[in-house]
């Protein structure tokens, strides 16, 4: 009996209590465990204004826009969702696909952020399917002013 209490005491003798500074510690570990991708101080080139330009001109009007995205963009194709808007922006701007690209990104988190308490699989095809075309082009004008301020005021 005595040795269980000891062993109790000693237990519960080692037991650190809550401490805010590791708290930090662990913050900045998972912040800085992050991928590049999802750090939104990432710094942005004249590349990406042009992607995002490139889609706004590519849903220049509802008639262009596909309300029904499945995540397959053809080259053929005469309606684009805002994903397959993108894409075809970027190749078109940098010669391939980059599916992590700041303009992409500053899409995906302006939409992450509108779409907050939503369960969503995939930011850029449920917002797509699930807004009205102005939402769509609204996103997109947010995104290049985003942009545009980070090209005016470099961190």
């Amino acid at each position: 009996m005595i040795r269980r209490l000891i062993i109790l005491l000693l237990i519960v003798g080692c037991h650190k209590p809550y401490n805010q500074d590791n708290m930090q510690q662990k913050v900045e570990r998972n912040k800085n465990m992050q991928p590049k991708w999802e750090d939104k101080e990432q710094s942005v080139s004249n590349q990406d204004l042009q992607i995002l330009q490139r889609a706004k001109e590519i849903l220049s009007d509802e008639s262009k826009w596909n309300s029904d995205d499945d995540r397959v963009c053809n080259d053929d194709d005469t309606k684009w969702s805002l994903f397959c808007a993108l894409k075809k922006a970027t190749i078109e701007t940098l010669g391939e696909y980059d599916h992590r690209r700041v303009a992409l990104m500053e899409v995906r988190w302006i939409i992450h952020k509108l779409m907050e308490g939503e369960d969503f699989k995939h930011r850029l095809m449920d917002f797509n399917n699930t807004r009205k075309f102005d939402d769509i082009i609204k996103v997109l004008d947010e995104s290049i002013q985003k942009v545009q301020a980070k090209l005016t005021n470099p961190l």
